[in-house]
């Protein structure tokens, strides 16, 4: 069995190291960009809701959903349920991920998804019951803005606070 001379040796063992240190770079540059992307575009969809949206519009045509008598869940990420409900445009046009309609009158509404959630909470009726609330910003008296960004941060309504567009 003829050795191989050292400096060849060396050369054949890096070779798979130096393809996985590779593969490890270029993992780390889709994740950079997936969570740069992802957070540029969950900033525009906050904003969007809360400073974009003409909220009462929302609301009356989430009732109006909640009135036709559906519930369950409707998922908009690969397509439309053809046998669900006929979707208002003011609850399409803020691109659901999906809705979900429960039995007692409220309507989920997210817009993302993985490791951030955010979106809207409509009731079928006003509630002035405290013991009843869903979400972490009230926008109307029964629509409520929900993000995971308040769960343990309780400067999260300045930052909130901070997408507002400015007035020129």
């Amino acid at each position: 069995m003829r050795k191989l001379p050292l400096k060849k040796g060396l050369f054949v063992l890096s070779i798979p190291l130096i393809l996985y240190l590779g593969y490890k770079i270029l993992l780390g540059v889709i994740l950079i960009f997936y969570f740069v992307f992802g957070y540029i575009n969950i900033t525009g969809t906050r904003t969007h809701i809360l400073y974009e949206t003409d909220h009462q519009r929302l609301l009356n045509a989430c009732r109006n959903l909640l009135d036709q008598g559906y519930y369950g869940h409707y998922d908009f990420t690969s397509k439309m349920d053809v046998n669900g409900p006929n979707i208002p445009p003011e609850v399409l046009e803020l691109k659901p991920s999906y809705v979900v309609i429960d039995r007692s009158g409220v309507l989920k509404m997210e817009m993302t998804g993985g490791f951030s959630h955010l979106g809207v909470f409509a009731y079928r009726n006003d509630s002035n019951d405290p013991n009843v609330r869903y979400g972490n910003k009230k926008l109307l008296d029964g629509l409520w803005y929900y993000d995971d960004g308040y769960e343990g941060n309780t400067n999260f309504d300045k930052y909130i606070e901070s997408l507002r567009p400015k007035k020129k």
